[in-house]
């Protein structure tokens, strides 16, 4: 994958899909966002994010930009929202729950040539190698 021209980025494990940019071609590889998801219940960028990590991708922000999303105010959720977020939640933790408990391990144990972490920098991170 070809490397954006970012200056003053930072890596990080995920971004909202209101700020995401991707090439097409990588987007499409990874197969979009999942539809498994309930549209409306959350989760479906964060999933993005870690698939795209599996695949080798770095997620980056530009540490210079400012981003004003508009959402509409704030108000108690639908019930359906309320079941859908749930829904999503359970999926996202299903999926990636491992994962996340690997990546704090790796965390808590730096220089452990076993839970090496490293991810920063563009080199491997383990905890989010496919499979």
């Amino acid at each position: 994958m070809d490397e954006l021209p970012i200056v003053g980025s930072l890596s990080v494990a995920a971004v909202g899909a209101a700020a995401m940019l991707a090439r097409r071609s990588f987007f499409v590889e990874l197969g979009g966002f999942d539809e498994d998801y309930i549209l409306g219940g959350g989760y479906k960028d964060g999933d993005l994010c870690f698939r795209a990590r599996a695949a080798g991708g770095e997620i980056k922000v530009c540490s210079g930009m400012v981003f004003y999303h508009v959402e509409v105010p704030a108000a108690p959720p639908l019930p359906e929202e309320t079941a859908a977020t749930l829904v999503n939640r359970a999926l996202f933790s299903e999926r990636w729950n491992g994962k996340l408990e690997a990546r704090r391990e790796a965390a808590a144990n730096p220089g452990d040539d076993l839970h090496d972490h490293r991810f920063g920098d563009g080199s491997h991170d383990p905890a989010f190698t496919a499979g």
